[in-house]
C-alpha cells in the first residue's frame, strides 16, 4: 500500500507532495516550496495499517510540538528520510498525522511558501478533485478545511495545519476520515487539530 510522503529539507511545496529546493540552491532535495505543502498536507491520505499500542499527549522533544489524540487510537508511527518521524495515529477510518520537515535558514515566516490562499491553491490544484470548506490564517499558522476524492477511494474530509519553527522546520498536522463520516467524527477531529501547540524553545 502506497503512501504520500515527503523526502528531506526543502524550498517549497508542490502536487506530489515532496519537498525540493530551488535551482542553485545549496540543499539536499530537489522540490519546489509549492510542491513540499501538498505533499505534506497529503502525506497521511493513504491509511497505513497501525500497530498495536496506543497514546495520549504526541510530543517531538527534538521540534518541541505536540498535540493529543484519544487513547484508543493506535499508533504507527515511522522514520521517513533524512530521519524524520512521522507520527500516525489511527482508528477506523480517522487519520492523524504530524511531521517536521527542514527549512532553509531563511525561511523566517510562513508567508515564505506564500500566502495563504497561494498555499491554499496549492494543496488543492485545479486538476485535483475536491473543495475548499476554509481556509484560516493566524500568526505563523494557516489552517485548512479541505475535501478530496483520491482515484478509486472514498472522498477525504481533511483539516491541515501548517506552522512553522523560523528557520528551522515547517511542522504539520492533518485529521482526516472519510468524508461520508466526517459529521460524526468532527467534535473530535477539531479537538484533536486544537490541541496541536508549539513550545517556545530556548535557541529558536
Amino acid at each position: 500500500m502506497s503512501a504520500f510522503v515527503v523526502t528531506t529539507c526543502c524550498r517549497g511545496l508542490t502536487a506530489t507532495g515532496q519537498p525540493a529546493f530551488e535551482r542553485g540552491t545549496s540543499t539536499k532535495c530537489s522540490l519546489s516550496r509549492r510542491e513540499l505543502l501538498r505533499s505534506l498536507a497529503l502525506t497521511p491520505a493513504v491509511l497505513l495499517m497501525p500497530k498495536a499500542t496506543y497514546a495520549q499527549t504526541v510530543t517531538d522533544e527534538t521540534v518541541g510540538y505536540e498535540f493529543t489524540v484519544p487513547d484508543s487510537f493506535k499508533e504507527n508511527n515511522t522514520v521517513l528520510s533524512g530521519g524524520r518521524k512521522l507520527y500516525l495515529y489511527v482508528k477506523d477510518d480517522v487519520n492523524v498525522s504530524a511531521i517536521a520537515t527542514p527549512i532553509p535558514g531563511d525561511f523566517q515566516k510562513l508567508t515564505s511558501f506564500g500566502s495563504v490562499d497561494n498555499v491554499a491553491s496549492t494543496i488543492l490544484p485545479k486538476e485535483v478533485t475536491g473543495k475548499m470548506n476554509k481556509v484560516t490564517a493566524k500568526p505563523d499558522t494557516y489552517i485548512f478545511d479541505y475535501q478530496i476524492k483520491p482515484p478509486n477511494q472514498p472522498e477525504k474530509h481533511l483539516i491541515t495545519l501548517f506552522t512553522i519553527r523560523p528557520g528551522q522546520y515547517i511542522v504539520t498536522l492533518t485529521a482526516q476520515s472519510n468524508a461520508e463520516n466526517f459529521a460524526a467524527q468532527e467534535t473530535q477531529i477539531r479537538s484533536i487539530v486544537d490541541s496541536f501547540s508549539l513550545a517556545k524553545l530556548s535557541g529558536y
